[in-house]
């Protein structure tokens, strides 16, 4: 984008400026979603936000809170589900003893706090430095990006830990992992947020292609079940 101008609409002094009908959302319900049609709208050259190219600034400043409140959102989803999957955990007894004490459960449990935690701290930071009038256009893009996938993997974890009780589909976890994923949508190779993580980090191109290849499975400390998450496992069984 290096072109791009924003205008002003006011549907009280313009004509042919018409709402549609509400969309029904997979997640992020608390905001109002909905179809907004334009017919013949004549825009006075007083509405131009920025001038005729400076939308982009006004763009990324925008886009950058977004982001970061996505990244809220997320870790405020993943924390809800993680915080079910541990209270169910502890309850659930089977073989005789809570699921939470065995291996195959607490391991799970240890690896979403992990990536809970960080996606956290990401945020904070993010937030901070957004707070503080910093532009934090790359680091509101790697914020969004690993707190929103870290919500898919929590709430899918989470759905999992409660099997078959999980998944009535009005009250049980599997809500979760419905709301988590439209959070990362667009997680393909021209996802702008891995793009603009991409393309900072290597600078400017110089006659050479970016391509992003697809990773492998079981690539993440929390896949591969590192002993450092491991040592969690004791604060998963106490809290």
């Amino acid at each position: 984008m290096k072109n791009i101008a924003l205008f002003l609409l006011d549907r009280s002094t313009m004509r042919g400026i018409t709402l549609g009908k509400a969309i029904d959302k997979m997640s992020v319900r608390a905001s109002v979603t909905g179809e907004i049609l334009l017919e013949d709208v004549e825009v006075p050259v007083e509405h131009l936000l920025g001038g005729e190219t400076g939308g982009v600034e006004k763009i990324g400043g925008i886009l950058s809170e977004i982001r970061v409140m996505t990244a809220a959102i997320s870790v405020g989803l993943a924390r809800a589900a993680y915080g079910a999957a541990v209270r169910y955990a502890r309850e659930r007894v089977a073989f005789g003893k809570p699921i939470a004490e065995h291996q195959a459960i607490g391991f799970k449990l240890a690896d979403m706090l992990t990536s809970l935690h960080a996606a956290l701290l990401m945020t904070y930071q993010a937030a901070a430095r957004l707070d503080a009038g910093r532009v934090v256009t790359r680091e509101a893009a790697m914020t969004k990006l690993f707190a929103s996938e870290t919500a898919v993997r929590i709430t899918d974890e989470a759905a999992r830990i409660f099997a078959s009780y999980g998944w009535p589909r009005v009250s049980g976890p599997a809500v979760f992992p419905g709301r988590a994923i439209p959070l990362a949508r667009r997680r393909h190779l021209r996802d702008p947020a891995r793009h603009h993580r991409s393309r900072s980090r290597l600078g400017p191109r110089r006659g050479v292609r970016l391509t992003a290849g697809r990773r492998s499975r079981g690539t993440r400390p929390e896949e591969r079940g590192d002993a450092s998450t491991r040592a969690l496992l004791g604060g998963v069984q106490g809290r």
